[in-house]
């Protein structure tokens, strides 16, 4: 049905966001990265993780609304 069928599209989307954070502090933590990386890149990555990890939250907060 309908309801489950959400259900599942959210699970999955937490599960993207969890990974797309994953690689994103990943990146971020790598020293390499972070010394021969373009500055705006760098600030890019920054900026992708801290989204990510907003909608994460949200995510979260909405799936304890709903008790799942």
């Amino acid at each position: 049905d309908d309801a489950s069928g959400v259900g599942v599209w959210v699970f999955r989307l937490r599960d993207k966001l969890g990974g797309q954070l994953t690689g994103l502090l990943a990146r971020l933590e790598n020293r390499v990265f972070l010394e021969k990386a373009d500055p705006a890149v760098v600030r890019e990555a920054r900026l992708q993780a801290e989204d990510a990890a907003r909608q994460q939250a949200k995510l979260e907060q909405i799936l304890q609304e709903l008790g799942a």
